[in-house]
């Protein structure tokens, strides 16, 4: 029967073509499926990186805060280190002056 054949090649065409579609949709959805594992992994890399930078972010606020004391202190100390030798040399004019008269 030849229209039978006809009909049988058909039909085995569409069986083909929908078993080819099926690989097409098993594969893409292993992909997705792997892509989206790869995107959580990247998304919990970049929380983290986030946090470390934030703690970075917050010892240079720190260190910055210190170094602007430490400079604060050490002007203080370089005023009051002026401020004794000026001290001295009051005293030093005062006792001379003492000494004139």
């Amino acid at each position: 029967m030849p229209g039978t054949q006809g009909v049988s090649k058909a039909l085995q065409a569409l069986w083909d073509a929908a078993r080819k579609a099926a690989d097409t949709i098993e594969f893409l959805r292993n992909e997705r499926t792997s892509l989206s594992e790869r995107i959580k992994a990247i998304e919990g890399e970049l929380a983290k990186l986030k946090s470390d930078l934030a703690k970075s972010e917050s010892l240079v606020a720190s260190l910055k805060d210190e170094k602007v004391r430490s400079e604060s202190a050490r002007a203080a100390l370089q005023f009051n280190g002026d401020r004794e030798v000026l001290m001295a040399k009051v005293k030093d004019l005062l006792a001379r002056i003492d000494g004139y008269l």
